[in-house]
């Protein structure tokens, strides 16, 4: 007979913590939509001029950048830019990723 109530109680523990493990990870998901808008809201407050500026300003020139003033077909240039991302892990060590994206401008 006291085994019912235990058992009871464990479940619910285990079905509150599985409640807050889905509303961890669509809160997770809600952040990263809320921080895209406000990325897109950003950069269409931007001109296009500005825009291609701030690229080649903040990237590296990989390869390419002929205008064919030699003779030479025209090529689109090459630059690249390194993006870091900090993050915790699951024990709560800060990781850090690197990307590099590749951009082509003409």
């Amino acid at each position: 007979m006291i085994m019912v109530p235990i058992l009871l109680l464990n479940m619910l523990i285990a079905m509150m913590g599985n409640t807050y493990a889905l509303v961890i990870q669509q809160s997770e998901k809600e952040w990263v939509k809320q921080w895209a808008k406000i990325v897109i809201a950003l950069e269409r407050a931007v001109s296009q001029h500005h825009a291609k500026e701030y690229l080649v300003t903040y990237s590296i020139k990989v390869s390419g950048g002929s205008d064919g003033s030699d003779g030479s077909p025209p090529q689109e240039e090459v630059r690249g830019v390194m993006v870091i991302k900090s993050q915790l892990s699951t024990n709560n060590h800060r990781v850090l990723t690197f990307s590099f994206n590749i951009l082509f401008l003409f």
